[in-house]
Formats: structure tokens, sequence, C-alpha cells
């Protein structure tokens, strides 16, 4: 698996607020498990739905749905600069660490952002996004992420 970048060289390569999610995101997944849930309980920025719908390269909306959120809702977050509740931010990180998953599998994010996105025989012809907003679903995509990254049977 390629090593990753510094944090510094993300947020030169990408910009706004997919650049500012995905250091949210890396500092999240390298941070212990208490730091997590404490993370989890006091809720992220709700500028990082954005962040994720860009830095994946899907529709906000797509994004919104996945974290259970309405877009009317969402957006009123957004305009409010609010944080996200605790189950939404729970949800968020663990699309995040797939995300990442896919990434590292692939050795880029455009590569990991087209997988996510593709029809998948393995899963029925659905995408693996489309999987992302239940635990099971994301349980799924790892395994089959971990399958292709170490040469396994997915």
């Amino acid at each position: 698996m390629p090593a990753s970048k510094s944090t510094a060289a993300l947020r030169r390569e990408l910009s706004g607020s997919a650049g500012e999610w995905v250091v949210y995101r890396n500092a999240f997944l390298m941070s212990p498990a208490q730091a997590q849930i404490d993370a989890i309980r006091e809720g992220a920025p709700a500028s990082n739905l954005i962040g994720v719908a860009e830095a994946m390269r899907v529709p906000r909306e797509q994004v919104y749905g996945l974290v259970g959120l309405s877009a009317s809702t969402a957006k009123r977050k957004l305009a409010r600069d609010e944080t996200l509740d605790p189950l939404v931010t729970e949800r968020l990180t663990r699309i995040g660490a797939i995300e990442k998953l896919a990434e590292d599998t692939f050795g880029d994010p455009e590569l990991a952002s087209a997988w996510l996105q593709a029809p998948n025989l393995a899963l029925g012809n659905l995408t693996p996004l489309s999987m992302l907003d239940t635990d099971i679903g994301c349980r799924e995509i790892s395994r089959i992420l971990n399958a292709i990254a170490y040469g396994g049977a997915a």
C-alpha cells in the first residue's frame, strides 16, 4: 500500500471543503478509540457534508441520504454552520473510513471514487457507495476492499 501523504500535502492537493474533510477524516481515523468517541459525541462541522461530496465526487444530496439527513435539514445546518449530531457524525466518519480504505486499496482518490460509484456484480449490481448508509453495508464493502487489497476471494 502506498505511503500516506502528509497533512500539508493533502491541503495543497485538495482545496476548500474537500481538503478540510480529508484532513478531518484522517485525523479522526488516526486517533485512539476514546478520542474518536469524544469527537463523535461532540459532533462534526456540517461543512464536512460538502467536503465528503466534493472529495468523493458525488452530489451533496447523495451524501445527505447516506448519513440520514433530508436535504432541507442538511441545507439548514450548513447555512447556520451547525454541528452535526452524534448519530450523523458517526455515519459520516464511518463513510470516511470506507473512503480512506478504498483510497489505500486503489492508491488514488479518483480510482477509489470511481470504484465506489460503479455497479458491482458481487453486490447484485448495486454500487458500493449505495450500501454505505448501514453498518452492515460498510462492513461488506470493507470486506471486499480488504479482499482486493490482499488478494483474497471477495
